[in-house]
């Protein structure tokens, strides 16, 4: 949606901005000494002569991509996953991404503050994701792959393959899918829309309100796997409401709460709650 809904319906959101390199120090040092030479001197030598037009080649040609490194952490009163309660308690869950020209890796987890789920203080999920995204005219596309990994639980890792798209137009309506290849054998959709209003980018303090709306189905193989019935159907329907400002150059805080419901009734009459209100605070730092 924007950079702050995407991944609140999931539980696995994080705040990022891109940031630009800029010529080394040194390189502009050896720029400004070749030009002080051949001022001072009514001649070069041929292999000084080679060597500046080398330098001015260098100088001409387009800087290095500097990766963007972000660190996030995450607090939620509850961990909700496609509309399942995973944790029915408070969580931290840190995330750190690094992306250059397109592709993204990031390492998230989840880790549990009580003993609801016997894991107080201990991670019982970390994730794996591989990414490459494209900005093509109106279309902003995306793929990747994900490795879902429970540790100090019973659960098996599995993993998934997904791709999606957003229209950069009105309401920024986006679709993603997500096919496991591991465990489930199955297929998760997701449709969205959002809107998002705030100061403009250069302003001294930058501040977002953003809303989200959507839906998630699942296939039979899917939710057989996550919710114990093997039937296809809408698992959630969820509603997002978030804000967020910058603190401090590239120190971002973010508040969201999300609305979530199990829609289909055979996957209602699985689960304990089909109904939840999940409330966020988060802050992201920027390299």
């Amino acid at each position: 949606m924007n950079r702050i809904i995407t991944g609140l319906a999931t539980g696995r959101g994080h705040i990022a901005a891109r940031s630009k390199g800029a010529w080394p120090p040194v390189a502009v040092l050896i720029v400004a000494s070749a030009w002080r030479a051949r001022s001072e001197e009514n001649y070069l030598p041929a292999a000084a002569g080679e060597d500046y037009l080398a330098m001015e080649i260098q100088e001409d040609s387009p800087p290095a991509t500097v990766p963007d490194l972000t660190f996030d952490v995450g607090s939620q009163d509850r961990y909700v996953w496609r509309g399942l309660v995973l944790t029915d308690g408070p969580v931290l869950q840190p995330a750190v991404t690094v992306e250059s020209s397109g592709f993204s890796v990031n390492v998230w987890g989840n880790f549990d503050l009580d003993q609801v789920n016997s894991n107080q203080g201990e991670f019982n999920e970390l994730d794996v994701t591989l990414g490459y995204s494209k900005q093509l005219s109106i279309l902003d596309l995306s793929t990747g792959v994900i490795n879902y990994n429970f540790p100090n639980t019973a659960s098996e890792s599995t993993t998934e393959l997904y791709a999606g798209v957003q229209f950069d137009v009105p309401f920024q309506p986006a679709i993603k899918a997500y096919f496991d290849v591991d465990e489930a054998r199955g297929t998760y959709l997701t449709m969205d829309v959002g809107h998002s209003f705030g100061s403009d980018y250069g302003n001294p303090t930058e501040w977002e309100f953003a809303l989200g709306l959507g839906f998630g189905w699942g296939s039979p193989e899917h939710n057989k796997l996550y919710f114990g019935a093997e039937t296809d159907g809408v698992t959630d329907i969820h509603v997002a409401l978030a804000f967020s400002i910058e603190i401090y150059e590239k120190w971002t805080v973010a508040q969201s709460i999300t609305y979530s419901v199990v829609a289909d009734d055979g996957l209602r009459s699985v689960v304990e709650k089909d109904q939840n209100v999940v409330f966020s605070l988060g802050l992201s730092v920027e390299y």
